[in-house]
């Protein structure tokens, strides 16, 4: 028995106007919190993903990494490659060409997206291989070669430089190693 003064049970106290109000509030906010959940993982789970050069995009590109379709498959990363006949499609670049990015994926078939770099644009160092034909020493310029490799550069010819050497490379074909990227510099060592 409850004696006067005393508050009541939980199950015997009666739903004020005041009361209902309350709970009707807590309620709602609980529905929006719930509502907002669900939103925003739906948001997330369906959000598109920009490609490098998508048209939707401005015509930048941040940190000079382009996505390009490959020509044929690319075996190796960090080749050189050069653009064919449309801005869209690269193919690895030989002697005598003037590549100017490095192909950061490898590409089974023909018609596979890839990240490219372009050269004298990266934020640091990138990564080169080298054909084999001689050793590399620091601070060597470095021209395209078979198959995107690279060489060293020949003294007295004019040439397209697309990097210098940051480490000594040994006389290996595909030995991949450090190097400096620049822009395309046509120029007598």
């Amino acid at each position: 028995m409850v004696g006067r003064g005393s508050p009541e049970p939980f199950h015997q106290l009666q739903l004020t106007h005041l009361n209902l109000i309350m709970l009707t509030f807590i309620l709602l906010l609980i529905a929006l919190y719930i509502w907002w959940r669900i939103a925003r993982w739906y948001h997330r789970r369906n959000q598109s993903v920009d490609l490098a050069n998508d048209s939707y995009t401005e015509k930048r590109h941040i940190n000079g990494v382009l996505t390009k379709l490959s020509s044929a498959a690319i075996t190796t990363r960090n080749l050189l490659v050069k653009r064919v006949t449309d801005d869209d499609h690269i193919t690895l670049a030989g002697a005598g060409d003037s590549p100017i990015m490095v192909c950061q994926e490898e590409a089974d078939a023909a018609e596979r997206t890839v990240k490219c770099q372009l050269l004298g644009c990266s934020e640091g160092t990138i990564i080169l291989v080298s054909d084999g034909a001689g050793t590399l020493a620091i601070g060597d310029l470095l021209i395209a070669s078979t198959n995107g490799q690279v060489a060293k550069a020949a003294a007295t010819t004019k040439q397209h430089i697309v990097g210098k050497c940051l480490a000594t490379v040994p006389a290996t074909a595909g030995y991949a190693f450090e190097a400096e990227g620049v822009g395309l510099v046509t120029t007598t060592v």
